[in-house]
């Protein structure tokens, strides 16, 4: 009798840790997908910064500078392009598995994020410094 009472002790920790670990993992994957939403709206800005800087750039010629803004935010459009073609959780997986995948899938949006980020902050400068006449 003692050992069925420990067996089902140890069943019912699983069964806690379990349900926990699924919590997180669904809290987790919500705070995967806010920052993804976020970063989206922003796509919609950074294509209309890359036309006005390549009309600037139609305008005043060769531009290193410009060049190089247009490419950050055409880079920055495919990285999350790429993110969303590979994001897909496991299913039927362990917990576990699934956390891992989360956690790294965090990890690889939230550095698309700061691309985003950048390349609109650094859009922005170039179209404010390269257009004063």
């Amino acid at each position: 009798m003692t050992h069925f009472r420990i067996l089902l002790a140890l069943l019912a920790l699983c069964l806690t840790f379990s349900t926990a670990t699924l919590a997180d993992n669904q809290e987790l994957a919500s705070e995967v997908m806010a920052i993804h939403d976020e970063a989206m709206e922003k796509m919609t800005d950074m294509y209309e910064l890359k036309l006005k800087l390549q009309d600037l750039q139609a305008l005043t010629g060769p531009s290193t500078a410009l060049a190089k803004g247009i490419e950050d935010l055409q880079h920055a459009h495919s990285e999350m392009m790429q993110w969303m073609r590979e994001y897909q959780p496991p299913k039927d997986e362990q917990q576990a598995v699934l956390q891992d995948y989360l956690l790294n899938e965090r990890r690889k949006i939230r550095r698309v994020s700061q691309m985003i980020d950048t390349s609109l902050a650094n859009g922005l400068h170039l179209l404010n410094t390269q257009n004063k006449p």
